[in-house]
């Protein structure tokens, strides 16, 4: 059984760079991938594979791979330019062989960060940013960038205490009573004529309605005929 600690985030990066389809959805690399919403304070592991979609319909995406030397970060900044978050380090992961090889490359996002946590200072729940990821050769003189809209999610839960239950709108249900109780001594009876309480006969097991009868300060109780 897997943890849950390695859960991932997988980014397909269209290296064709089109306007609008940076990010792609999935492997086959055939649709542009939502907006990514992420959440701040989180810390855990992407996975960036490097596609060339076909031009033909149904046909995968070629994977690319960087070359010996090259280097990669990925980072978010706000518009003010701000730096709030980088991954340097990056592995190599292929599966499969020859032409069924599958190269990854895989890295530890950290967005517990200083300057990311003060956007949300205030009252602020998300917030928009740039991500990219800026490859570069071994040299420094070729740089190839992708940048994508990245939405930075306010954390919910902040270490609070637990609530205070509040008091329900609808009594407990223990603290009702049924019209017809399971095994129960009463029951209500409704008919076209109205409703009726009824209280059983221990003996033969029948329900009786009662009924209040006589003037006042001369009522006496009276009990109606059994019924099953």
């Amino acid at each position: 059984m897997p943890s849950i600690w390695t859960l991932q985030t997988d980014l397909f990066f269209n290296i064709n760079r089109p306007k609008g389809g940076t990010l792609l959805r999935d492997i086959f690399g055939q649709a542009n991938a939502p907006t990514q919403s992420w959440v701040a304070a989180d810390c855990f592991l992407a996975r960036i594979f490097f596609l060339k979609p076909s031009v033909n319909f149904g046909t995968a995406a070629d994977i690319a791979v960087l070359e010996a030397g090259d280097t990669m970060v990925l980072s978010g900044k706000n518009a003010a330019g701000t730096l709030l978050f980088s991954a340097i380090d990056w592995a190599p992961v292929t599966e499969g062989a020859d032409d069924a090889a599958v190269t990854r490359y895989e890295g530890v996002v950290d967005l517990n960060t200083v300057p990311l946590l003060a956007l949300f200072s205030g009252n602020t729940t998300q917030v928009t940013i740039t991500g990219e990821l800026e490859v570069r050769n071994a040299g420094n003189t070729r740089r190839l960038s992708c940048q994508f809209d990245l939405q930075i999610l306010r954390q919910s839960y902040a270490g609070e205490s637990a609530p205070n239950p509040a008091t329900p709108l609808y009594p407990a249900p223990n603290e009702l009573a049924l019209i017809t109780p399971a095994n129960g001594t009463y029951r209500i009876k409704t008919n076209e004529t109205g409703s009726y309480l009824q209280i059983k006969n221990a003996t033969n097991g029948k329900f009786h309605t009662l009924f209040v009868t006589g003037d006042t300060g001369a009522e006496t109780l009276a009990i109606g005929d059994g019924e099953a």
